[in-house]
């Protein structure tokens, strides 16, 4: 996490003030070490890689229907509304999908927020 933060300041140092917004593809520590530079920015995870990175072990003849059935997931506006989406005969056979709700609730936001 050092190496992130000290990316992130040298961002600062160059001259950059504020950022209010940033999209990143959910490496490790990357969030935190922005937030600990700019604290008032909201980190969001990247919805295309949250899919890719949940259904990385679904059989390729499944990956179709269980993106499918993720739609609802991913476009809830909360996490109430992802978890009231969940399509439980996925979670079972494809355990890394169970970390994408629990993503949606950590990093992902709406724009309207």
């Amino acid at each position: 996490m050092l190496r992130r933060v000290a990316l992130v300041n040298e961002l600062k140092n160059r001259g950059v003030e504020d950022v209010f917004i940033v999209c990143c593809d959910g490496l490790k520590g990357f969030p935190e070490a922005i937030e600990a530079v700019f604290p008032k920015t909201v980190v969001q995870t990247c919805i295309v890689h949250m899919i890719r990175n949940s259904t990385r072990y679904v059989s390729y003849k499944d990956r179709r229907a269980v993106c499918a059935d993720l739609k609802p997931i991913y476009t809830a506006v909360d996490r109430d509304a992802a978890l009231a989406a969940l399509i439980l005969p996925w979670l079972e056979p494809h355990f890394s999908l169970s970390g994408l709700i629990h993503k949606v609730s950590d990093r992902a936001q709406t724009c309207a927020q």
